[in-house]
């Protein structure tokens, strides 16, 4: 399965690319496994950026327009658009 990850903010440079094209094993996959890809390519720096200690989630995530949890359900030729929040206004 075939999804667009599309990064926003900050985001963008932390990860070091804009957009990333993941090939995900299987067919139930959720938003969480798509962030466990990305973490599984760009390290643990990214993790500590995406994931908080206590299971919160650090960024702002919009699946097709729309935004979601890390439990949605992902599909073939979906595009998940991840942000970082803005402090301060």
């Amino acid at each position: 399965m075939r999804i667009t990850v599309k990064f926003l903010g900050s985001l963008r440079f932390e990860i070091g690319t804009p957009v990333l094209e993941l090939d995900l094993d299987g067919e139930d996959k959720s938003v969480k496994d798509v962030i466990e890809k990305i973490i599984e390519i760009k390290g643990e720096k990214v993790k500590r950026r995406i994931l908080y200690k206590d299971g919160g989630i650090g960024v702002i995530l919009v699946l097709n327009g729309k935004r979601c949890s890390l439990d949605e359900k992902v599909k073939e030729g979906n595009e998940l658009l991840m942000m970082a929040p803005i402090s301060g206004g």
